[in-house]
């Protein structure tokens, strides 16, 4: 198989990874015990509706923060 030949499959597979269709992430209603909390764990700011139609516990900004933290203190 020549570079060329072995560039072309890489290429392919990769297309094929990104243009798989990704499953829907589920949504829940308000009368649903995994629907979110009114409010954020971490600030105790009103949590959006679509967060916690999500089943999300704390809000986006948090959400960063923390992430940004442990980026920071990986090892």
């Amino acid at each position: 198989m020549s570079f060329e030949d072995l560039a072309q499959a890489v290429e392919a597979q990769e297309w094929e990874r990104n243009n798989t269709p990704r499953t829907a992430r589920a949504l829940f209603e308000p009368d649903d015990d995994r629907y979110g909390p009114e409010f954020c764990a971490e600030c105790e700011d009103e949590m959006p509706a679509l967060r916690r139609a999500m089943g999300k516990s704390v809000c986006t900004t948090c959400t960063e923060r923390i992430e940004r933290q442990r980026k920071m203190f990986a090892t």
